[in-house]
């Protein structure tokens, strides 16, 4: 009799650790922790639209109008052999796009938009503005060293 009722307090506090050791109920873990995206709308006015079709290839930076921050850069230009729009964010990274719209939007960083967003709060205007910038001046400059001696 003292045997049975030893197993049956050791099935009981067997099955009481397992119980409490098993995983806790819980909220569910998102996979991705990263806010949704925000729609932003691109404003070209029409001067810089005419030299993008052109084909004038130009550095431009686009720009939140609440706050007044960039949000993205990119060198842009039109190929009028394969009528399409060359985006470079750098020497390597280089896309292709037929509209120029969403050639500008491949120059957006979201990271910065939402950074703007939360810096903003309530008053964020998610209208982006075009700006034509300088080109970046090269390292070397064959000109300034061209001095005789």
């Amino acid at each position: 009799m003292r045997t049975s009722v030893t197993l049956a307090l050791c099935a009981l506090l067997l099955g009481l650790f397992v119980a409490c050791r098993s995983a806790p109920t819980s909220e569910p873990t998102l996979s991705n922790m990263k806010a949704p995206p925000i729609p932003v709308r691109i404003d070209v006015d029409a001067k810089l639209r005419e030299r993008l079709a052109v084909g004038i290839p130009m550095h431009v930076e686009l720009r939140t109008a609440k706050p007044d921050t960039a949000v993205g850069a990119c060198a842009l230009g039109f190929d009028l052999w394969n009528e399409d729009y060359r985006v470079s964010l750098s020497k390597t990274d280089i896309t292709h796009d037929k509209d120029p719209a969403n050639a500008l939007r491949v120059c957006v960083d979201m990271d910065k938009v939402q950074q703007a967003k939360q810096v903003a709060g309530p008053y964020f205007s998610p209208v982006l503005s075009v700006r034509e910038v300088e080109r970046p001046k090269p390292l070397y400059d064959a000109n300034r060293d061209a001095r005789v001696w």
